[in-house]
């Protein structure tokens, strides 16, 4: 048994997801359960035995093995780990009442005996025994619901624990939720209060109003729609009346304020609805309208609904396909424009709720299944494609639309009932489909179900402070509670390391006993001093509040919390970290602040995501690299099994609910349930008494019956009869019915029917939902794994509750929770995990409130009884506790975003201790604007509004948003900000609608998502066929940001702009009437604010007057906005009208004209504006330029380019001797180019006719002219011939050539028509084309032309260059022509000639190509040969290919080194700039990140050290890839020689080609190297500088040291590699550099090692590196003097670099002017007079002057001996002339 226990415990602690998975299945199947039950009811020893197994260690690792998270907590095993449970509850609970009571008593005796005698004994193993113990109780309770209310688990409380795992276990409070009776004496007031449920005084309102919310259906019945009694809404404050007390109390409060605030917005709308169903149903128009607004929240409805089809998909189940009457303004479009109207819909979204409601109130609530906007075409068994048959989408069809729902709650029967009721196909006129755009289901329903999920089991942490039940925590500081600390500090008693946030080299870290000083995590971390009160604030409590004023930085303190929190989660053991916010924004914004951190492991929850950074690190993503154990894809296979029979059930169960009316299955229906009554209907024949045979009518006999017919040949009986019950009428005969009574009876038939599918539907369904559930958690179970690994896991409060069940299986023990104040307390306590140990809410109550339902809001009269978008953050922060005390919080005090001057506004009203950060004071003044804060006052009143509107979007204020445009486009066209650092804000939605209108045209507009949104959802009131205008959706950071005040908390910009709109005589400000959104208006600018409004109106609230009175102190509100004109500053310019901005500052500046002359030259004359604006000025003065050489001047105005000379030159004579009437002045150029149009005539050559062409037409081209051209190959080239005999019009005559014939006819005297038909051929074959094939494959070339097609000047033209032969006297089979592109053609033999073949090509004795020469140095060095009359190249001839391509190749690597040589030069001065700069720079940075002057703790240390190294990274990548450009694969002949080398590889040849390495060698990649690392030690040594100075922040210096790390490695095996290869080239001076560098970066290598050693062998080690060094830099010194020409000017660089050798720490880059001129004279090497000569060592160099040597010098690479004396060169110079040839003729600059 022991082995037993031991290896399960082994296997779920370290074993793998298979084998775990394969211990529970063991434990669970009967003979694990058998072990289990012999366990449980054996009789322990309490000491040793070995007669009997012992508690210690059989029962306690059994109790370890079964409360093991992994086997609690298994998704995929639920049901076998549930079946263990049930063995340990036993049949009663007696088994688990005896064996926990035999636990308890063995913990008691083990506590209790004396020190040693027990196992036990020890702390620490005593804890875990009764941990183990406590939680497989808990677990036994919690998965038996008999253990709830047996009366035995009760008493079963050890209290034995130490203080220390007291607190961690948690109370079993095992008994249904105390319920106070309805009198409670105890209450000191009483309020009349209705209970819920049974509870009420007059009985339940309707069938969902119940006392336990577990009960309460999400979504309202069509009761509770009808019902007028008002539903039970519990107030708040625990001196209110209700049912419950405690966390049973809270959970109910929530769960049905938040559903009354979601699902009774569903409720009104329907109830509206079905008390205005005429109006709305038929009446229409805008009385309908008004009605629809009065529902609270926006509605879309949908008329003449059709249930076209009943379906069954695996993933959602059963679906329903509804059409309806298309919209509106969708109706009269086109079937393109009604496809992109639905397209660019917000209508009809996936996951979009609806209800279809009736005329008698009856509601089915749907979800959107599938949307599609145009179906696409199937494609039938032979693979052809059809149109979608019958009504399949939204746009197809032009009157109806048709879409896909599916069932809210799925497993509602009431609702499968309905859609069966509608399954007759027949259209509901009486039936509205209402569409519920702004309540998304998926927001609200997860938290309801979770709500009701804690409910059944109210286990909460830090339930003793949410329910305000605190009596005995103890007094804190100043009457404050005194919260513990977390548990798992208290149970681990771990030291955490604060390392990961300081900023200097001191040791921080933080225990429960020795807790770290605010003031040291000041001075050593980049925390201020509210920051670092609030971290040691969350460390020492379980429950903590962090209040983050605007501006200070919130976000920030989140993260260091998690970077300390995640450094040392080893020892504290926490597990993944919860992030958790309200909105998928905010929460991409965290977690993408933890990346930037370093924090890799993070897990997104939820697919909503609009963070590219993000995508990889989504559940889903990281869910596809998990595999799935054998256990789980068994499972799976079983699920999908299931799922496939239950498809094929649904499909038949589909079928038949659509024909419950139809007489065939009301047949199939008899015969199976009423045989007798099916025999009289459908029996053929029946013979009577009398003997007759009676014949039944022919047709439908169920309808002919209805009807009244008599079976006797289907005569009618009289209508006359008794009025039956339907169980009489069963037993009689049903020939002898009356009509009624045979309706009736057909009727209870249907209904039978009916109710038979319906009992079929709702099992079918039951068993898709449960084998979906079991599919989703064998799913889970490898998400559990993805968790598991995780740092951080990522969700929204939403997308917590939608997977609760799986973050239950995860061990987090800390949730923070960021912008908690706008959370609503019900969205918290979901996120309350039962592991959660340490909870940090961060936010600001002051603030903006959650949005909820204004009736439920404190801000409303009624609401302030509820407080629902009170927050817990708020609600903790403001109440005090049970015993008086206040719940502690800690405040950030210092604000980095706005300027003091509009900081001052929020401090001397709501926050005493704000400070202002240093840096804000210096915010630059607002361009264009005298003053950054300014209220312009004016009493133009608010625009009226229609009293049928919704408040919130009717508002609007014409005045203020003319202004508000202009104030905009004034400060636009100052140049001095970019997109998204002007901000407009409005706290009304009509008032954004009507600015977005006017600013949409002159601004580029940024609207925020869920302000688009809502307009989006309002612009459906809208008659209007236009569509509405829409603003670009784009980055925050694109364009001028408009929203709402509600929707911009937590943004920020340089510039705010408010429009109040609120202007009446009532002084009713509206929505600002709350400090929360005053103080997130005032709070969002960083520069400048300017308000516009009603001053007089906003003075009836109190902070609106503090404000006020402020402003009026510092003169910064009047009548009269002032602006300012940065090049007239002494003018006064005051605008209080949207149009003086016209008349005073016109352009941006003043009204004086411009002083500025434009770039052209002419004075602006424009009114003052600023340098953007004046460079974008367009002159329109006449341009002053003329044109050359003519002299004309250019007529365009002066911002056009001027292009060419259009002026019109009259009589011109042109080349061919005609004279035009008129040239433009540009055509006179070139007079060859112009194309005379004088009709002419002219002889056509070859058959002599006469035709009229206009005198530049080629009679040669001449296209009606019939010609014979043959062309063709030898055998060895099959089928490739062409043949042209036929009128050259006709080009489909000419046969495609094959394989490798290049030459099509192009003859002088051939027409060029003929040659056209020939160019199928590919391209121009010229002659012969040696290949690898045999010699005698060579293509020859015919052509015969008739005689009149030749003329006697071809047959005299001279075609042999050596004979002198003409064309008509030269034997072609002999010695064959090449025909060259230029129209000319030779034999073969003169063209060889010309070309010098027999130097290329190994020729025999015939003349006879053999193959190419193998040589070492194949190029000529000169331009390429020609044709010998016109010079035009040879490139298109393949017989001398490789002689042209060769001389190609020369060319380009003349071009090469002349560019490398010119950007080489530039590069050497780029980096000696660059060393001189950084002195500089450094100097600023340093000072910018010292301690004394932090930086903003929310800027981007990765960003800035980026910004800071970014233009030294620059100048390296550019010397990087100039040495990369220059390498031996990058020169011409280095990639000829690759592709030869890859051609070769992928044919299976050996490469021939060949070539001197001398071409390659001229020096530039030693010089690109030695220069790479020359910048690469500057920026190492200007890192290093920063890393030593201690007063550099911390983060800077860590970042900085990974980065020398990093580098320093590969920099010595350059340096390495530089010195042998310039060894092996002899280049000394190289060596030197290389020698140099290496020196330099070991020692900056030595003395940054992290931890020096101290011992003996590891300082040999050191002294050794550095005596290397020395010896090496000494050989340099040697080198310097034996050449002290070529290398002296290095000796400075070696004595710094022994100085550094030595232990120095200065270095100095300030380079000597002898090193300047070695630079100098390399950037000029190849810009001789083209004399060139080889050293010893095969290094070139060139000669000035005459171009011979005359006088003695060094080579500047090698040092040996060069030039001479007396034109004489030295000994071992030889003259370079192929260099001589490639680059004689080099000029370089």
């Amino acid at each position: 048994m022991l082995d037993f226990l031991q290896n399960g415990l082994k296997i779920v602690e370290a074993g793998s997801a298979q084998e775990k998975q394969d211990l529970i299945r063991g434990l669970a199947d009967e003979r694990g359960l058998r072990r289990i039950r012999q366990i449980l009811e054996a009789d322990f020893a309490g000491s040793y035995s070995v007669l009997k197994p012992m508690f210690h260690p059989h029962c306690v690792l059994f109790l370890q093995l079964i409360s093991h998270h992994e086997l609690q907590y298994s998704l995929v095993l639920e049901k076998a780990v549930g079946t263990i449970y049930n063995i340990v509850y036993g049949h009663d609970g007696r088994r688990g009442v005896e064996f926990f009571r035999k636990v308890a008593n063995h913990l008691l005796q083990e506590r209790f005996s004396p020190q040693g005698s027990s196992a036990l004994a020890n702390e620490q193993v005593f804890e875990e025994a009764l941990r183990a113990a406590t939680a497989a109780l808990f677990n036994t309770v919690n998965l038996n619901q008999g253990a709830s209310v047996e009366a035995s688990f009760r008493v079963l409380w050890i209290p034995v624990a130490p203080a220390t795992l007291r607190t961690n276990t948690r109370v079993l409070q095992f008994a249904r939720p105390t319920r106070i009776p309805t009198q409670s004496p105890a209450l000191p007031f009483e309020i009349d209060v209705d209970l819920p449920g049974s509870l009420s005084r007059e009985g339940p309102r309707h069938d969902n109003d119940h006392e336990s919310i577990e009960k309460i259906k999400v979504l309202p019945t069509t009761q509770e729609i009808g019902s007028h009694r008002a539903d039970f809404l519990p107030s708040k404050g625990t001196h209110s009346q209700h049912h419950l007390r405690g966390v049973s109390r809270l959970l109910d409060s929530q769960f049905r304020l938040l559903r009354e605030d979601t699902t009774g917005q569903l409720r009104d709308a329907v109830r509206i609805i079905h008390g205005n169903w005429k109006t709305i149903t038929r009446g229409g128009g805008g009385k309908a309208k008004k009605i629809l607004r009065r529902a609270g929240t926006p509605l879309r409805t949908y008329h003449d609904i059709q249930l076209e089809h009943f379906g069954y998909e695996k993933k959602r189940g059963l679906e329903i396909d509804i059409s309806f009457s298309q919209p509106r303004k969708v109706a009269g479009l086109g079937k393109k424009q009604r496809k992109e109207a639905w397209t660019e819909s917000k209508e009809l979204r996936d996951g979009f709720l609806l209800a279809l409601v009736d005329s008698s109130g009856q509601a089915t609530f749907l979800l959107v299944s599938q949307r599609v906007v145009v179906a696409n075409r199937t494609t039938d068994e032979h693979g052809n494609h059809q149109a979608p048959v019958g009504l399949r989408d939204l746009a197809s069809d032009a009157k109806r639309a048709m879409i896909t729902l599916c069932l809210a709650d799925p497993n509602s029967a009431v609702d499968q009932s309905r859609l069966v009721s509608l399954g007759d196909n027949s259209i509901a006129r009486d039936t509205l489909l209402i569409e519920f755009p702004d309540l998304l289901f998926v927001s609200f329903e997860p938290i309801l179900r979770c709500l009701q999920g804690l409910h059944k089991n109210p286990v909460l942490p830090f339930a003793r402070w949410i329910t305000r039940m605190a009596i005995d925590a103890g007094a804190g500081v100043e009457g404050t509670a005194k919260v513990p600390p977390p548990l798992y500090l208290v149970r681990t008693r771990a030291t955490l390391d604060l390392g990961c946030i300081a900023s200097t080299q001191r040791n921080l870290s933080f225990s429960l006993a020795v807790p770290v000083t605010v003031q040291d995590l000041v001075q050593s971390t980049t925390l201020d001093h509210g920051q670092a009160k609030a971290l040691v604030s969350a460390l020492q409590h379980e429950l903590v509040l962090i209040q983050g004023p605007p501006g200070t930085g919130k976000s920030y303190i989140g993260l260091q919390l998690a970077k300390v929190l995640l450094a040392n989660a080893k020892k504290t053991q926490i597990g993944p970290i919860l992030c958790v916010c309200y909105t998928n924004h905010a929460l991409d914004q965290f977690l993408e602040q933890l990346l930037d951190s370093g924090i890799e492991k993070i897990v997104r929850m939820g697919s909503r995501s609009k963070s590219s950074r993000l995508q990889n690190l989504s559940l889903s993503n990281y869910n596809k690299k998990i595999p799935r154990t054998q256990t789980e894809n068994r499972e799976v296979w079983q699920c999908m099994a299931t799922l496939e029979d239950v498809g094929y059930e649904m499909e038949d169960i589909c079928t038949r609910i659509s024909t419950v009316h139809n007489s065939n299955a009301l047949k199939n229906h008899l015969e199976r349930n009423y045989p007798r009554q099916y025999d009289d209907l459908f029996s053929t024949e029946d013979t009577e008494a009398e003997g007759f045979t009676v014949v039944r009518a022919k047709g439908n006999m169920v309808d002919s019956w209805v009807r009244g017919h008599h079976r006797r040949f289907g005569a009618t009986i009289p209508s006359t009869g008794t009025n039956r019950t339907v169980a009489e009428l069963l037993s009689e005969n049903i020939w002898e019915m009356s009509p009624p009574e045979r309706v009736r009876l057909r009727q209870h038939w249907e209904e039978e029917m009916r109710v038979g599918v319906e009992a079929e539907l709702e099992g079918t369904v039951r068993r898709h939902s449960q084998a979906r559930h079991g599919l989703l958690q064998i799913y889970r179970e490898s998400d559990k794994r993805c968790l598991e690994q995780a740092q951080v896991i990522g969700a929204t409060t939403t997308g917590l509750a939608s997977n609760s069940d799986l973050l239950r299986s995860i061990s987090a023990k800390v949730l923070i929770c960021e912008e908690a104040a706008e959370v609503l307390e019900a969205h918290v306590l979901t996120a309350l995990l039962p592991s959660v140990e340490h909870a940090i809410l961060i936010g600001d109550h002051l603030q903006l409130r959650p949005q909820v339902s204004y009736h439920l809001s404190v801000e409303s009269e009624r609401g302030q009884r509820y407080g629902l978008d009170e927050s817990l953050f708020e609600r903790l922060a403001n109440e005090r506790l049970q015993n008086g005390d206040e719940f502690p919080i800690t405040q950030l005090n210092v604000q980095r975003r706005m300027h003091p001057s509009i900081s001052s506004l929020v401090r001397n009203t709501l926050y005493p201790d704000l400070k202002d950060y240093s840096r804000t004071s210096e915010h630059p003044t607002v361009a264009g604007m005298r003053r950054r804060l300014f209220w312009l006052d004016h009493r133009h009143c608010e625009d009226a509004s229609d009293d049928g509107e919704q408040v919130q979007t009717s508002r609007t204020n014409e005045w203020e948003a003319n202004i508000v445009v202009a104030l905009v486009r004034h400060l636009s066209r100052q140049g001095a900000y970019k997109a998204g650092q002007i901000a407009v804000i409005t706290p009304y939605l009509g008032q954004l609608r009507k600015l977005q209108k006017k600013l949409g045209s002159t601004c580029e507009l940024l609207i925020g998502d869920r302000d688009q949104e809502k307009l989006d959802l309002d612009d459906d009131d809208s008659d209007s066929g236009q569509p509405a205008q829409q603003a670009e959706k784009r980055r925050l950071i694109e364009g001028l940001r408009v929203a709402t005040v509600d929707n911009f908390q937590g943004e920020e910009a340089a510039v705010v702009i408010v429009s109040l709109v609120r202007s009446n005589a009532e002084r009713n400000c509206g929505f600002l009437k709350t400090s929360n959104r005053i103080n997130v208006l005032l709070s969002r600018a960083q520069h400048g604010m300017y308000i516009v409004g009603n001053a007089d109106t906003s003075t009836k609230v109190a902070m609106w007057a503090e404000v006020i009175s402020m402003l009026e102190a510092g003169q910064n509100i009047g009548p009269k906005l002032e602006l300012h004109c940065p090049r007239h500053s002494d003018d006064q310019i005051y605008v209080s009208e949207p149009e003086d901005f016209a008349v005073f500052a016109p352009e941006g500046g003043c009204s004086e004209r411009c002083a500025l002359r434009l770039n052209c030259g002419h004075a602006c004359i424009n009114k003052c504006h600023s340098d953007i604006m004046h460079n974008a000025v367009k002159c329109m003065e006449p341009c002053l330029k003329q044109f050359i050489p003519c002299g004309h001047s250019c007529p365009q105005l002066c911002y056009f380019p001027c292009k060419n000379c259009h002026k019109k030159i009259p009589s011109v004579k042109l080349l061919c001797g005609h004279v035009a009437k008129s040239l433009e002045c540009h055509e006179m150029q070139d007079l060859a180019t112009v194309k005379c149009q004088t009709q002419v005539v002219r002889t056509v050559p070859g058959c002599h006719h006469e035709v009229k062409v206009p005198c530049h037409t080629d009679i040669r081209k001449f296209r009606s002219i019939t010609a014979l051209a043959i062309i063709h190959a030898d055998e060895h080239i099959p089928h490739a011939h062409t043949s042209v005999d036929k009128s050259a019009t006709l080009r489909n005559h000419a046969n495609p050539a094959i394989d490798r014939v290049r030459l099509a006819a192009d003859i002088a005297d051939v027409r060029n028509c003929a040659a056209s038909l020939a160019r199928h051929a590919l391209k121009t074959v010229a002659g012969a084309v040696p290949t690898g094939r045999p010699a005698t494959c060579l293509v020859r070339f015919h052509a015969t032309l008739p005689l009149t097609c030749a003329t006697p000047d071809v047959l005299q033209r001279n075609i042999d260059l050596i004979t002198f032969e003409t064309f008509a006297e030269v034997n072609l089979p002999d010695d064959p022509l090449v025909f060259l592109s230029c129209r000319h053609f030779y034999t073969v033999s003169s063209l060889d000639g010309v070309m010098e073949l027999n130097k290329h090509y190994e020729v025999d004795s015939a003349g006879k190509v053999l193959g190419p020469k193998l040589s070492r140095r194949v190029a000529s060095g000169t331009l390429p040969k020609g044709c010998p009359e016109c010079r035009a190249p040879l490139r298109n001839v393949d017989r001398y290919n490789r002689i042209v391509k060769l001389a190609l190749l020369d060319e380009a690597t003349r071009r090469f080194v002349s560019h490398a040589n010119s950007s080489y030069a530039q590069l050497v001065g780029e980096v000696a700039k660059q060393e001189l700069a950084l002195e500089n720079e450094r100097k600023v940075f340093v000072e910018r990140w010292s301690l004394g002057r932090a930086s903003s703790k929310d800027e981007d240390i990765p960003g800035a050290l980026k910004n800071y190294q970014r233009r030294g990274q620059t100048l390296l990548d550019e010397v990087d890839a100039f040495t990369k450009s220059v390498a031996s694969a990058e020169q011409p002949y280095g990639r000829i020689n690759s592709m030869v080398i890859d051609a070769s590889r992928r044919r299976n040849a050996t490469s021939t080609f060949e070539f001197d390495e001398t071409v390659i060698q001229t020096g530039f990649q030693f010089r690109a190297e030695s220069l790479s690392l020359r910048l690469n030690w500057a920026l190492l040594w200007d890192a290093d500088k920063i890393h030593t100075d201690n007063a550099v922040n911390k983060l800077i210096r860590e970042s900085l040291y990974a980065s020398l790390k990093s580098a320093l490695k590969a920099l010595l095996k350059r340096c390495i590699s530089l010195e042998i290869s310039s060894v092996e080239a002899k280049l000394p001076q190289h060596e030197v550099e290389a020698r140099i560098y290496r020196a330099q970066f070991t020692t900056l290598a030595l003395n940054h090692q992290k931890k020096p050693s101290t011992s003996a062998a590891d300082s040999e080690a050191l002294t050794t590196h550095r005596r290397r060094e020395k010896e090496s830099l000494k050989y340099c010194l040697q080198l310097c003097s034996q050449l002290p020409v070529t290398l002296g000017y290095l000796e400075p660089d070696i004595e710094k670099a022994l100085r550094l050798v030595g232990g120095g720490t200065f270095y100095s880059f300030v380079s000597t002017k002898e090193k300047q001129e070695v630079y100098e004279a390399m950037a000029r090497q190849f810009s001789g007079t083209g004399h060139w000569y080889y050293c010893r060592n095969n290094h070139p160099f060139t000669v000035g002057e005459c171009g011979m040597p005359m006088e003695e010098a060094r080579c500047p690479q090698c040092g040996e001996a060069v030039g001479g004396r007396n034109h004489a060169p030295a000994a071992g110079v030889r003259r370079a002339a192929d260099l001589e040839e490639m680059f004689g003729g080099l000029r370089t600059a």
